[in-house]
């Protein structure tokens, strides 16, 4: 009988448990100290349907586990912010809130989440790294319903990142140039109240902040090294002493090969020449710190990656070509292998036959024409003696290389006789000792202002030639020659067997004046003027007077086309018989020249 009553009193119990039901707390967001005296509490209300509204209860505790009393009754719905005034200056105070509905019987409301009214918990900061040539900040945190996200500042100066996630743990600066600079970084926890931004109570505070490596590198291509400085990592010590680091390491990659570690140093030694490499590989290196205590806490530096060099000197150096194009101007051509650099070459230009330098060029900048050729135009040659020239290359670590000489293609042109001009010409242009096969030469004329045109191409035996010019009478009479010589270098590599030009200063001759005077003309004859006819001759001056036997003068012209046809200044006709002529006129070389003599008139 007992014992049956027993379990109907406990099925009864069963009943009225299965039965029991909840409804939400309003949701806590902010507990706020605002002075030593005031809290201020801050909360949502729930979306509680089951019946109607009674109060909100706040309940505060000195303790995380209580006892927790009662302190107030909110009983207007649409208020949801309570200051408690009643708090004391040093204590820490606990709050969770609790609905009451009327909601009916077995209906009991939640307990809200626990806050106290002090700053969130600082998370640990264990490392910033660089990782991917961004700037990480690592931390670990204590779970907290209080924490509402994390602010990452930049000390002394902005807050440059919120994360409105309490189970963040990490932060990415998408703004810091980790090759140019260091940030120093810390986190703190923040609650909802200080993500709104009414103060700063809400934001821990406390924690050390770290700063990550910065590494520099100078790589020395004089001396075929590579320069390493960085910057000790803050952050792992203690309060006293921010930079406790059990080592560095140099990291190195070198090409696709894996990244090993070069060096190990103490945290005082933050230097280190590299050399083990060569020239062309590519490198990327960077510096590893780590933790004083803990192996698996480590932080890279910015990391560096690029093709090493040396600065090469060149394997072949040589002058191919001198050419003039102008009066004065000359280009001056040369090969150096591409593998080498140069900050500026320079060409020395010795007078040949005095043994003298006579003129050094500086050239910071000839023209690239690629494959390793060069030039230069000097608009300021010398061209009046046979020239030696020789290229000088210069390098960034101010070693100088000189290359293979070459001589200036010299001609030189007089006049030989009434019509002909004759040319000679030098033929050593390229040193003796370097293997060279002259194919030919070609011989250039420039009659008056004409352009230069070939006159004839001789075998690469021949020094000289002789330019009749009895035909080219219609001409004033200047006439500049240039000789261009082609060859080949036989065995300098790779600039053999191609074909190159050297090019003469301009031989110009400027030929004499010469004077054809008829002795007689008849009026209607075949020639019914008397004029002379002046070969080479330019008419910048010229007058013919023509006196009869008595010395009167009957006839004057200025003009070569205007010749004397037997008139008197009357417009009379002479009368047959002989007359005497003055002719003057300006020669090429400049002089003037006066003919006297007699002249038949016939009827």
């Amino acid at each position: 009988m007992i014992l049956r009553f027993f379990y109907l009193f406990l099925s009864l119990i069963l009943a009225v448990n299965n039965f029991a039901q909840t409804y939400n707390a309003p949701s806590l967001t902010c507990v706020q100290r605002q002075s030593a005296t005031l809290n201020v509490v801050e909360f949502k209300r729930p979306n509680i349907t089951c019946g109607t509204f009674i109060a909100h209860e706040i309940y505060r505790s000195n303790a995380l586990n209580g006892p927790y009393v009662l302190i107030t009754s909110i009983t207007d719905i649409n208020v949801t912010t309570y200051n408690d005034n009643t708090i004391s200056q040093n204590a820490t105070h606990f709050y969770y809130l609790k609905s009451n509905y009327n909601c009916g019987a077995g209906f009991t409301s939640l307990n809200s989440d626990t806050f106290d009214d002090q700053r969130p918990q600082a998370p640990e900061v264990y490392k910033v790294s660089i990782e991917n040539q961004k700037a990480v900040v690592y931390w670990r945190y204590k779970p907290s319903s209080k924490i509402h996200g994390y602010r990452i500042d930049w000390i002394g100066k902005d807050t440059i990142g919120r994360l409105d996630q309490r189970d963040a743990t990490f932060f990415i600066d998408n703004n810091v140039d980790v090759n140019a600079e260091t940030r120093l970084y810390a986190v703190n926890a923040m609650d909802s109240c200080s993500f709104r931004g009414s103060n700063s109570f809400g934001i821990s505070g406390g924690n050390f902040p770290h700063a990550p490596i910065l590494l520099s590198m100078v790589q020395d291509n004089c001396e075929g090294t590579i320069n390493l400085n960085w910057t000790g990592y803050i952050g792992w010590g203690n309060q006293t002493d921010r930079d406790l680091v059990k080592e560095y390491q140099v990291l190195v990659k070198i090409n696709s090969q894996p990244e090993k570690i070069i060096v190990k140093q103490d945290f005082n030694n933050k230097s280190f020449i590299y050399n083990g490499f060569n020239y062309g590989d590519t490198l990327c290196i960077r510096i590893k710190a780590m933790h004083p205590t803990v192996d698996s806490i480590f932080s890279h530096s910015n990391q560096f990656c690029f093709i090493s060099e040396k600065i090469q000197k060149p394997k072949l150096l040589e002058l191919i070509s001198t050419r003039y194009t102008d009066k004065n101007v000359q280009e001056i051509r040369w090969y150096c292998d591409s593998n080498a650099q140069f900050k500026n070459f320079g060409i020395e230009v010795t007078d040949i036959r005095s043994g003298q330098i006579v003129k050094e060029l500086n050239i910071p900048n000839p023209i690239v024409e690629g494959s390793g050729y060069f030039n230069f135009v000097d608009n300021t040659a010398l061209d009046v003696n046979p020239y030696r020239y020789q290229i000088i290359f210069r390098d960034a670590c101010n070693a100088e290389l000189s290359g293979i000489e070459i001589n200036s293609l010299h001609l030189k042109a007089t006049q030989t006789g009434l019509f002909t001009n004759k040319l000679t010409w030098s033929q050593e242009i390229i040193p003796t000792q370097i293997p060279t096969t002259f194919l030919a030469y070609q011989v250039w004329v420039k009659k008056d202002s004409d352009p230069f045109q070939l006159l004839e191409i001789l075998s690469p035996n021949i020094l000289n030639y002789e330019h009749n010019v009895e035909k080219d009478t219609n001409y004033n009479g200047v006439f500049c020659y240039q000789i261009r010589a082609f060859y080949q270098f036989d065995t300098t590599q790779p600039i053999a067997q191609k074909t190159f030009q050297s090019w003469s200063n301009f031989g110009c001759v400027t030929q004499r004046t010469v004077a054809h005077i008829p002795n007689a003309f008849k009026r209607n004859g075949i020639h019914p003027e008397f004029k002379p006819m002046l070969i080479f001759f330019d008419g910048s001056f010229y007058n013919m007077k023509i006196f009869n036997r008595w010395g009167i003068e009957i006839f004057e012209s200025n003009s070569l086309d205007v010749g004397w046809n037997g008139t008197m200044k009357n417009g009379s006709s002479a009368e047959e018989g002989t007359y005497i002529y003055i002719i003057s006129y300006k020669a090429n070389d400049g002089k003037i020249v006066t003919k006297t003599g007699n002249v038949l008139l016939l009827k």
